[in-house]
């Protein structure tokens, strides 16, 4: 959907999103998964937009520094497969 517009769904009207994260890297992600986390009302008035298309096959979104892996760690995530 890069490049193109997507309409929300109208049982969801713009007036419900109070927070718009623009950005799905790690910043945004672990931005949207922090407020959820601290409090899961914001899962429902929060919207993460992006111009990529998720997956994608570009090389360094498959590379975790030992950096990273502590802030996903805190964020209570793993990158072990369940």
């Amino acid at each position: 959907m890069a490049g193109k517009s997507v309409q929300l769904p109208a049982d969801r009207p713009v007036e419900t999103i109070d927070v718009a994260i623009v950005g799905s890297g790690p910043a945004g992600i672990s931005t949207a998964l922090h407020l959820v986390q601290r409090d899961p009302a914001w899962a429902g008035r929060m919207v993460v937009i992006d111009k990529a298309v998720h997956p994608r096959d570009k090389l360094c979104g498959g590379g975790v520094t030992h950096l990273g892996q502590n802030v996903l760690a805190r964020l209570g995530l793993s990158l072990e497969p369940t």
